[in-house]
């Protein structure tokens, strides 16, 4: 089995869809974490075989600036109302690249990672009195809270 810890802060669009197909991890079956580090990078973990890194390299993320698909992105036009023109030329330069061209990576030597542990045990959260499954509660003044009233007690909104 793989797993995946995605850096990136976001799970909209394509890059999440394509690192799913990609590793067969999914957010449904538990093995695939987001960080939340804004980073455009991933940590796919296979049992028995370690742990690799890959990011975008800087060098290739720069060159992408200079796609007008990027400035209609920028202005805030959705991918899907972009004009084709401007989505093949980008898509065309990226086909165009090796792998080496756009991606560093590393294999991470002493990766620890422990799946999250499965359990049906639900625990009442002391805030807000709803149930939540136990490998899920946050410890927050010695009281159980699910991660919706820790982020709300801890930082006084929703993370």
């Amino acid at each position: 089995m793989s797993f995946l810890r995605r850096e990136m802060s976001t799970t909209r669009g394509a890059s999440t869809t394509g690192v799913q197909a990609a590793t067969g991890c999914t957010y449904g079956k538990g093995n695939y974490k987001r960080l939340h580090y804004g980073k455009l990078a991933i940590v796919v973990y296979k049992l028995d075989r370690g742990a690799v890194r890959v990011k975008v390299k800087r060098e290739f993320l720069d060159e992408l600036k200079k796609f007008e698909f990027f400035k209609y992105r920028a202005a805030g036009v959705p991918a899907s109302q972009v004009p084709k023109e401007a989505v093949d030329e980008v898509v065309n330069y990226v086909l165009s690249k090796d792998y080496e061209e756009m991606f560093d990576y590393v294999f991470l030597k002493d990766f620890n990672y422990k799946p999250p542990k499965k359990t049906l045990t639900r625990v009442v959260c002391s805030v807000c009195g709803e149930y939540v499954f136990e490998n899920y509660v946050k410890i927050f003044n010695g009281k159980m809270l699910c991660p919706h009233s820790y982020d709300v007690k801890r930082y006084g909104e929703r993370r």
